[in-house]
């Protein structure tokens, strides 16, 4: 059996079930990239055009999809995990503002 119960700015979340493993329920969820894409886009392009007084204490250094911050949570990510995540080319078009990883990261 398989219900979709949210659908909401992109994300999707499903319960299904699985004949071979009686009274367990799984949780899907996926997401959307596109619209994520886009926002990460508009964001670099006004921090572009601010001047530095402007950002001071407000720059986004990314757009973290839910996705990924689920998962962050569910495997307890620390600060070396989300620098490795910025660091992943992968996940460039993600990014905001500069950010360049420290060697070893």
């Amino acid at each position: 059996m398989k219900v979709t119960y949210l659908r909401r700015g992109g994300l999707t979340e499903t319960a299904h079930t699985d004949r071979d493993q009686p009274g367990v329920l799984f949780n899907t969820v996926s997401e959307q990239i596109q619209p994520i894409r886009d926002h990460a886009e508009l964001l670099r392009h006004a921090q572009e055009h601010r001047t530095k007084a402007e950002l001071a204490g407000c720059r986004v250094r990314a757009v973290i999809p839910m996705t990924t911050y689920l998962v962050s949570l569910r495997e307890q990510w620390d600060q070396k995990k989300w620098r490795k995540w910025l660091g992943d080319p992968d996940n460039s078009h993600l990014i905001v503002s500069g950010f360049v990883p420290r060697h070893g990261v």
